[in-house]
C-alpha cells in the first residue's frame, strides 16, 4: 500500500468535513490517530481470530471488535 501524502490527507479531510484544516499540524495528528485506530482494530481482531482457532482475520472478527475499539477512540 502506497503511503498517503499530507496533501492527500488534507484533501480527504476537506471532502469529508467540508471545512478547511488549519496549517498547524492538525492533519498530521488526525492521520496518526487514524493509523493507530486501524492498528488496534487489526490487533484486537487478530487476538479474537487466534482465540477461535482461525489462521486469518475474517470480516466477522472485525465487526465483533469494532465497537470496543471505537469506544476507546471516541473519547
Amino acid at each position: 500500500m502506497a503511503p498517503v501524502t499530507r496533501s492527500q490527507v488534507r484533501k480527504i479531510l476537506k471532502q469529508r468535513t467540508g471545512r478547511t484544516i488549519a496549517k498547524d499540524g492538525t492533519d498530521v495528528l488526525i492521520s496518526l490517530d487514524y493509523n493507530l485506530f486501524l492498528e488496534e482494530l487489526v490487533f484486537e481482531s487478530s487476538k479474537l481470530a487466534k482465540k477461535e482457532g482461525s489462521r486469518e482475520i475474517l470480516p466477522s472478527h472485525l465487526l465483533r471488535v469494532k465497537e470496543k475499539v471505537l469506544k476507546k477512540y471516541r473519547g
